[in-house]
């Protein structure tokens, strides 16, 4: 029987994990991750987190291969950590969002991974 499956993308927080901090997969979960590699389906996580926050899901499920990270603009190879894949937005972009931001009572996150000067 061929599978017609090739990959599965996973969120992490209520999906692979309960909505709460240092959650880790069930048994239940591990064992259907595994069940669907051994099949030769390819699971990735895609996920708001930074892998610092979430390297010990990622670990408890023995990836392996590329997943996103930081809502999209991070991909990074399992388990060795190489990034793959990082766009980034230029610092006067980046003052503008913030202005567009701030007339609005919301809170937003801003990951910032290196400042180069001009």
């Amino acid at each position: 029987m061929s599978n017609q499956y090739k990959l599965l993308l996973l969120d992490i927080d209520g999906t692979l994990v309960a909505s709460k901090p240092n959650a880790l997969p069930t048994k239940r979960v591990v064992q259907t991750v595994k069940a669907a590699q051994s099949f030769g389906v390819h699971v990735a996580v895609v996920t708001g987190r930074a892998i610092y926050f979430a390297r010990d899901v990622v670990d408890s499920l023995g990836l392996v291969g590329p997943s996103v990270f930081n809502g999209g603009p991070v991909v990074i190879d399992l388990p060795s950590g190489r990034v793959i894949h990082r766009q980034t937005i230029s610092v006067p972009r980046l003052q503008e969002l913030v202005e567009l931001a701030l007339p609005f009572d919301t809170r937003y996150t801003l990951t910032l991974t290196s400042i180069q000067p001009k």
